[in-house]
């Protein structure tokens, strides 16, 4: 047999193993994939029907995440193509491994803002050194999220209050607005995130703004603000038709974008009147990139990347509960964990920086039709081919333009409604907004949230400390108990509102003692354990001081209603007879 015909035979034979060992390979590992990788489950029984409105709703969320990716870069303190690059890869990788069909994921307005909070100190805007600590921060953060996913911790957001996450998120509207004014009015002002002492210079500055700037600036903010009515006047006077005329408002920021360009160029505004552009923007794929090994910056950059992991997570988790219920679909905190570090690590790795869900864009994902995450999929290629062939477009882009979205989509931040509702049912969790709102226009983003996180932990320990111990009543006439200061002669039976730990024992205890001291005759004292879940060592050895004080006063003491989980503690500690059968 000639060599050549061995070498056939070979061939066939290998052609013959490959659909062996794909088989064996996919019956293995497939059901593990399709588990933690949600692509391999939804990909393969994608339905053709679904392909249109999937591609429509990509596209258009690709002419409205053009221009927000360049605007939040620029809040940022970064290159506007690491707004553009962060939106390829990072989109990418969470569409792949997120269960949430709809959830649009890239730069965001609060991750931005604290990304640039952060890199102010450390450098100039669009620096060398700034670029590397946002590739440290995307790298940092997508470790955190993984390891909370893997871990299981998603519900560590409900550790942050709403008033508290409110008023934060109100107050970096407010910081971003005033962070904009320099880029908007083309002005140098000092980069601080203390929102009265920027509207301070800006004011003392104004006699320095060029009139093509405020011209330019003007325009862009009335377009976005009144994109509605603008969108209906032209379908009044017949100038586009209602198709078009349903999808302007959305593609308002990309019609800006265009003009500001077109304004730009003809009349070669940087020259003749001094406007601010973007300048070049590489073209090309996005550049591979490594955080810079520099363990100083990691160790200074750790608490913002946590703070940004905490942020970044709950913004995404509230867009998704908000989305999810409207759909009537259940959300995977852990497995979106997972997701979204795995799209701040694809940001740290092709020069982007943290990303995160942003409401106004998975709305507009839903309006636009979009059925699968193969939307977002495209997306990414939308904003890929932007990279590659707009870039010398883009050169002409009026920095005012960008400065007039970011302040737009601030405009809706801004809401002190959720701060009546909070004050009308807990005066406590509108002091936390209020304290948080004001802490971050004054301290600064991080030292505003921290305060604000302090402060809801605070307020919960300060609660579950004082639980809600009452005399309980029961009428003859009613098979209900309810709430009363009036005791029984002989036996009284007191509601423990919550479980027992060593923070509330003592004080329970006090209100127990208290309680009985009001009463005369008593011979025994029932507690009602119906909300009590759990007990530590501290609360059992207070139930045994108490049983013994009252035992000494002639008083017998029972539990009721104890559930069975607590029932082998209370008799390992020797209690099992106080437990009303």
């Amino acid at each position: 047999m000639s060599q050549e015909q061995l070498f056939a035979r070979h061939s066939r034979g290998v052609r013959r193993l490959f659909p062996i060992a794909a088989r064996a390979l996919a019956s293995r590992y497939l059901p593990f994939l399709r588990q933690h990788v949600p692509i391999f489950a939804w990909l393969p029984n994608y339905r053709r029907e679904n392909l249109a409105s999937d591609v429509i709703a990509g596209i258009v969320v690709t002419m409205v995440l053009v221009p927000t990716a360049m605007a939040y870069a620029q809040l940022a303190g970064l290159p506007v193509q690491a707004g553009l690059y962060g939106s390829i890869l990072p989109v990418m990788l969470y569409a792949a491994f997120s269960r949430s069909p709809v959830l649009s994921v890239a730069p965001v307005t609060i991750v931005s803002l604290m990304v640039g909070s952060i890199l102010a100190p450390l450098g100039q805007a669009g620096s060398a050194e700034t670029i590397g600590c946002a590739l440290i921060l995307a790298f940092l953060s997508g470790c955190i999220l993984l390891a909370l996913g893997a871990l299981r911790l998603g519900t560590i957001a409900n550790f942050v209050s709403h008033p508290v996450l409110n008023g934060f998120v109100s107050a970096a509207g407010v910081v971003m607005v005033c962070g904009q004014l320099k880029s908007l009015l083309g002005l140098s002002l000092p980069s601080t995130t203390i929102a009265p002492y920027v509207v301070v210079q800006a004011l003392s500055h104004l006699h320095n703004v060029r009139f093509a700037t405020w011209l330019i600036a003007g325009g862009a903010v009335g377009l976005l603000v009144y994109r509605v009515r603008v969108t209906r006047l032209l379908m009044q006077r017949g100038a586009i038709g209602p198709t078009l005329a349903a999808y302007l408002p959305k593609a308002m920021p990309l019609v800006v974008v265009g003009l500001g360009v077109l304004l730009c160029r003809l009349f070669d505004l940087e020259k003749s009147s001094g406007v601010l552009v973007v300048g070049s923007i590489p073209s090309g794929l996005p550049p591979i990139s490594l955080p810079p090994l520099d363990g100083a910056a990691w160790r200074i950059l750790l608490p913002g990347a946590l703070l940004i992991s905490l942020v970044g997570f709950i913004e995404s988790m509230a867009v998704a509960k908000v989305l999810a219920r409207k759909r009537g679909e259940r959300v995977d905190f852990d497995q979106e964990l997972i997701a979204m570090g795995t799209a701040n690590l694809g940001a740290a790795f092709t020069s982007g920086y943290p990303v995160s869900a942003g409401l106004f864009r998975s709305a507009i994902n839903i309006e636009a039709g979009a059925v699968t995450p193969l939307a977002s999929i495209v997306t990414a290629i939308g904003m890929l081919l932007t990279v590659l062939v707009l870039g010398p477009v883009l050169y002409y882009l009026p920095q005012s333009v960008l400065a007039a979205i970011v302040i737009t989509a601030s405009f809706g931040l801004i809401k002190f409604k959720p701060f009546f509702q909070a004050w009308r049912c807990d005066r406590l969790d509108g002091f936390a907004f209020i304290a948080t709102f004001v802490g971050v226009l004054a301290f600064g983003i991080e030292a505003g949230l921290l305060a604000g996180i302090a402060l809801s932990i605070g307020t919960y320990l300060w609660r579950s400390s004082r639980p809600l111990v009452s005399v309980i009543e029961k009428p003859a006439d009613s098979g209900t108990f309810t709430s009363s200061n009036a005791a029984y002669p002989s036996i009284v039976s007191i509601a423990i509102g919550d479980s027992l730990y060593f923070g509330n024992a003592e004080f329970v205890e006090r209100q127990v003692q208290g309680l009985l001291a009001k009463a005369t005759g008593t011979h025994t004292c029932v507690l009602v354990f119906s909300s009590v879940n759990s007990l530590d060592s501290s609360a059992i050895d207070v139930l045994s001081n108490l049983h013994r004080d009252l035992e000494a006063k002639g008083v017998t003491l029972r539990l009721a209603e104890v559930k069975p989980p607590l029932r082998p503690l209370l008799a390992k500690a020797g209690l099992a007879a106080l437990v009303d059968p």
